[in-house]
């Protein structure tokens, strides 16, 4: 710590004339605080108290998020499933519906996610990964065409249909319209 010297301290039976700075107040050595005396800013170093410096982080290498094809499609279900979740769940705790109609809509989603991972499986098979001789350059192999016509994407609105789906199974009295809500 750096001691600046003045005065003798004005505590009683204490004669320490050295003094530290704490947190803009003064602090004799032995712990007794000097009332009345404060950091004073003189006006040429006013000017300084508002910078801030900002530490340079190291910058990582970001990696490729734009997925393309099959690992597009299992995880835009995977995300598509995310949401049903959310869904049901807000019915269930915002609603009041009952708790079963999470395991009924996760039912059905199980069955149309059957038909989903049928056409990834089907596509798969058709496709014959190319020969390459040891003279060919080894080049990357796109999805084919055939792949981004042949597949359909469940949209959001499917899944309202599989909410209101699940409520009509267990004979609740719902409509459209309170979905819409």
């Amino acid at each position: 710590m750096d001691y600046t010297i003045r005065g003798p301290c004005g505590q009683e039976g204490c004669r320490e004339r050295r003094y530290y700075l704490d947190q803009g107040l003064w602090f004799c050595r032995r712990g007794h605080q000097q009332e009345g005396r404060q950091v004073e800013v003189e006006e040429d170093q006013f000017g300084t108290q508002g910078r801030t410096h900002r530490v340079k982080k190291v910058v990582a290498e970001k990696g490729n998020k734009t997925y393309h094809g099959r690992q597009a499609y299992s995880l835009f279900l995977q995300v598509y499933q995310l949401i049903l979740w959310k869904q049901c769940h807000a019915l269930v705790q915002g609603r009041g519906f009952p708790a079963l109609f999470e395991n009924l809509v996760r039912d059905l989603w199980a069955l149309r996610l059957e038909t989903y991972s049928k056409k990834l499986k089907d596509l798969s098979e058709d496709i014959e990964e190319p020969e390459f001789f040891s003279s060919q350059p080894a080049t990357d192999v796109d999805e084919p065409e055939d792949f981004k016509s042949k597949t359909q994407w469940p949209r959001l609105i499917d899944s309202v249909a599989l909410c209101y789906l699940g409520a009509l199974l267990m004979r609740l009295p719902v409509g459209i319209s309170d979905f819409h809500r």
